[in-house]
Parts: C-alpha cells; sequence; structure tokens
C-alpha cells in the first residue's frame, strides 16, 4: 500500500496544467442557498426516503459514500446503479418518461453543459454551495465533485521489468494480454486523441498490433490484471486499484509522464420525482464531509482546500472533450478508431 500511495501522489505533479479554457468561459457561480427554504427541502426529502444515483465513480468509492449519507442523514437511503451507457440510459428515461436516475455522476462535462443549456438540469441550493469554487461550477448547475488521473495497470508477477510509461506496454509480455477501453465515451475520445498526440501518430497502430482485449469498463479489465488473466491495462484509475493492493495483490500503477486526468461531474436531473432527496445526497457530496470521505482513499483530487489525502487538483489537466463536440469530428475520430483496432 505505500508504494501505491506514493504513485497515487506523484500524480499532482505528473499531469499537466488546468481545467480547458472552454469549458472555463461556462462557470458561474451557484447561486441558490436560502437557510429558510433548505429546512423544508431535508425534511421533504426524509418524506422521499430515497434517491436513486447512476455513477461511473468505482463501486468501492461509491459505497463508501453511500455509508457515510446514510449514516448522516437517517432516514434517506441512496440507491447506486453503473449500467453501461450511463447517459444514453439517462436520456431515453427522460424521452419515455421513466422514473429512473435522480442524479448523474459522470465525466462527461459536455454532456452536462448541453442539457443546462436545455433545462434538463437543476442547480444544487445546499449549503455547500456557498463557497464552491466558480472553476468547478460547471453552467452554473453542475459542480465538477472530484478529480482522477488516468494511470497504467500491470501485474508486477508477470512483467520482466519496471513499467514507467506508454511504450513498455509494447513489450513482449503484453502481447494478447493487454487491456484497453472501448471507445464508448466522448471522454475516452480525448485520452485517445491526446495520446495519439503525445506518443505519435503510430502508436495507436503499435499498441493495436499487440492484439489487446477491449472493456467497457475498466473495472473488470483492472480485475483481470489483479487475477493475472491480463499482464496490463493501458487506462484504468486509483480507485480500482487501491483498494486491490490493500489486500495483497500484485497489481500496481503507474503514472506516466506526461499524462492527464477527468472530473466526475454531479448532475440533478429535473425529471426527478425525489428532487429533495437527491439535493441533499449532492449538498453531502460537495460539502466537507463528503469531500473527506471520498478522497479518504486518496484517489481523488477535490474542488476544496484542505481535504486529507486529496490530489492536488490545481496541476490536473483534464481531457479535452469539447473538440468532439461537433458530430462530423466524433464520427471521423470514431471511423478511424474503429479502422486501427477493428479493422
Amino acid at each position: 500500500m505505500k508504494q501505491t500511495n506514493r504513485n497515487i501522489g506523484i500524480a499532482a505533479l505528473a499531469i499537466a496544467c488546468a481545467i480547458t479554457a472552454s469549458t472555463t468561459t461556462a462557470q458561474t457561480s451557484f447561486k441558490g442557498y436560502q437557510a429558510a427554504e433548505w429546512a423544508k427541502v431535508t425534511a421533504e426529502a426524509r418524506r422521499e426516503g430515497h434517491v436513486v444515483v447512476y455513477s461511473q465513480v468505482v463501486p468501492p468509492v461509491m459505497q463508501r459514500l453511500k455509508a457515510d449519507f446514510e449514516k448522516l442523514n437517517p432516514g434517506i437511503t441512496v440507491e447506486v446503479s453503473r449500467p453501461q451507457g450511463i447517459i444514453i440510459i439517462a436520456d431515453k428515461e427522460r424521452e419515455t418518461s421513466t422514473d429512473g436516475a435522480d442524479l448523474l455522476m459522470v465525466p462527461d462535462v459536455n454532456w452536462a453543459l448541453e442539457r443546462s443549456k436545455q433545462s434538463m438540469i437543476v442547480a444544487p441550493v445546499g449549503p455547500a454551495t456557498q463557497g464552491w469554487p466558480d472553476r468547478y461550477a460547471m453552467g452554473g448547475t453542475s459542480p465538477i465533485l472530484a478529480m482522477e488521473p488516468f494511470i497504467i495497470a500491470y501485474n508486477q508477477n508477470l512483467v520482466k521489468g519496471p513499467v514507467t510509461g506508454y511504450d513498455d506496454l509494447l513489450r513482449p509480455e503484453f502481447k494478447g494480454r493487454l487491456a484497453i477501453p472501448e471507445l464508448n465515451l466522448t471522454l475516452l475520445m480525448g485520452f485517445y486523441d491526446w495520446l495519439e498526440e503525445t506518443k505519435g501518430t503510430e502508436y495507436l497502430r503499435k499498441v493495436a498490433a499487440q492484439g489487446p482485449r477491449m472493456f467497457a469498463s475498466a473495472v473488470q479489465s483492472t480485475q483481470m490484471v489483479s487475477a493475472g488473466e491480463l499482464v496490463g491495462s493501458l487506462l484504468t484509475v486509483p480507485a480500482t486499484i487501491t483498494p486491490l493492493v490493500a489486500q495483497g495483490s500484485p497489481i500496481r500503477m503507474t503514472v506516466p509522464n506526461p499524462s492527464v486526468g477527468f472530473p466526475y461531474v454531479g448532475t440533478i436531473l429535473a425529471r426527478s420525482k425525489r428532487l429533495n432527496a437527491t439535493q441533499v445526497f449532492l449538498d453531502y457530496l460537495m460539502s466537507r464531509a463528503g469531500q473527506t470521505a471520498w478522497a479518504s482513499g486518496g484517489e481523488m483530487g477535490s474542488p476544496l482546500t484542505g481535504i486529507p489525502k486529496s490530489l492536488d487538483t490545481g496541476s490536473i489537466r483534464i481531457v479535452n472533450q469539447d473538440k468532439f463536440n461537433p458530430p462530423d469530428v466524433s464520427n471521423a475520430f470514431r471511423n478511424k478508431w474503429n479502422g486501427i483496432f477493428k479493422p
């Protein structure tokens, strides 16, 4: 565990720059908190009794947050789901008037900004909005709740030397036993695009020549690396690895230099049938108590200062997703990626 914590700490130095200017221009402060009204919200939240959350945050962290919230807020339970294609499912639920998710916790900032413009997202109004940093208030409706670095995972019992960066994944021991993420998110388009720009235009073709296995979930691929079914993974996050290392797994991680990270944005869906309970849960996530619980494993950077074990978000660069907003751009990149990895 000591080695893993050291590597996580390096992330603050290895990840470059700040949030992209294109998203910074969309930020405004949250201004809805009123103490008297909040008392009514909390009372109604207890009557509603639960909140449904679709989250791409890894299960061990979500379980930690769920347990801490329910301890602090008796009478309100959190139902957590991690379906594949969270955004697509949420949009379909809206189109069909299905009672589903109340809150999404996802890395797709652009989706949140677009839905905010369409009045499909409700801004947080709780006390934790007071003093929330402007640069983490997206579109005036959606807080960036945390940031994580992208890292490489490998099984130390199966490699023939140190794994220090992306070039090491081209070694013979990774052939046929390397995991890569499916191109199922705009976030991952940004990652692959950054990787190609950073490592050169031929790097992705060299990875493809390794015969990698594709996964829709970093959790599954990371567990397979831990079990020795795979030697390594091109992309995962610290939160998937730290619990495994604590259990004695031979899995280890490397923060590449240079490297990038991604945000988790929280969005309250305007169609929610449990808006009050959802407000209370999002306020917890934005509070110092929630941020402390989230960062307690040393896996993420908090937007708030002074949170124990938090990474330094000031040095974390968000993967550029804005580039792929126009459908023709995203479709062209997807076609190129498919041509490399799915010829």
